[in-house]
């Protein structure tokens, strides 16, 4: 009976099929999803934008930023990602998530609709800019008008337990 291990088309699969399984060993153990640490814990994710994905045609070659593995804590969005600005928050980008404040840099200029929907537990938001917010943006109407009243600066929940009927105040 003929080896079928001395065949070379057998020995070829062989070979492949090592490489897929160390090469895959070797992507399942890295550490590093590609996003940036958190000061509350989890990984941010960045998106580049192209001229088919950004929201304002300026933003392109920019990034777009989302919650990733943050699901809760303090989240601070950094102004640049690898060298590039950091623009835009997706629709539904911090959407059902635990966060309690969020920092969000100059360099944002648009929030996507339903952003931070259902985010009961945010408390403080801080706008380091001039940013265009869509009219769902939060839960709440009261913070966007607030904030579109006031500008720039940290607001807080003072009062109710939910976003979409809590108030805020700029501190």
């Amino acid at each position: 009976m003929k080896n079928l291990f001395n065949v070379p088309m057998v020995r070829m699969f062989g070979i492949a099929a090592l490489v897929a399984v160390i090469g895959f060993s070797m992507v399942s153990c890295d550490d590093d999803p590609g996003g940036d640490p958190n000061p509350g814990g989890g990984t941010l994710e960045f998106e580049l934008l192209t001229e088919y994905s950004a929201r304002i045609p300026a933003n392109v070659d920019t990034y777009r930023v989302r919650n990733g593995t943050v699901t809760s804590g303090a989240v601070v969005i950094p102004a640049t990602h690898e060298g590039k600005a950091v623009t835009e928050i997706p629709p539904n980008g911090f959407a059902q998530t635990s966060i309690t404040s969020v920092t969000i840099p100059d360099s944002i200029t648009y929030i996507g609709a339903y952003a931070f929907y259902l985010c009961d537990r945010l408390t403080s938001v801080t706008f380091q800019g001039t940013i265009e917010l869509d009219i769902t943006t939060f839960d709440t109407s009261d913070l966007r008008t607030k904030y579109l009243e006031g500008g720039p600066g940290t607001y807080t929940r003072t009062s109710g337990t939910q976003m979409a009927l809590s108030v805020w105040t700029k501190q």
